[in-house]
């Protein structure tokens, strides 16, 4: 959902005569600063358990993570909401079960 706020947003901006609100630009850089760190923190964690690239975009795992994901930004809470996160795809949980041990 993130993501179709902030292409409307950009398309308004673009498509806009008046100059958008300050208030809006910050919320907006913060959720893009705050997506991007949860996606790379997921990303590391998979690999280091052995989770390629198949699991990752051929699932859209991290996708699927970062929209489901609401916690902090950091690795010892993504870790901690794995085993809740694993069992919301079928796909995922035996991915994630069988090479990743998670």
């Amino acid at each position: 959902m993130n993501l179709l706020k902030r292409l409307w947003t950009g398309l308004v901006n673009k498509t806009s005569t008046t100059p958008a609100p300050a208030e809006t630009e910050e919320v907006t850089e913060v959720l893009v600063e705050e997506e991007c760190p949860v996606a790379e923190i997921f990303e590391s964690i998979c690999k280091k358990a052995g989770l390629g690239s198949k699991f990752l975009e051929g699932l859209s795992a991290t996708d699927k993570f970062v929209e489901w994901y609401e916690g902090p930004a950091d690795e010892e809470s993504i870790r901690a909401s794995l085993a809740e996160f694993k069992i919301t795809d079928t796909a995922i949980n035996a991915k994630m079960t069988s090479i990743g041990g998670f």
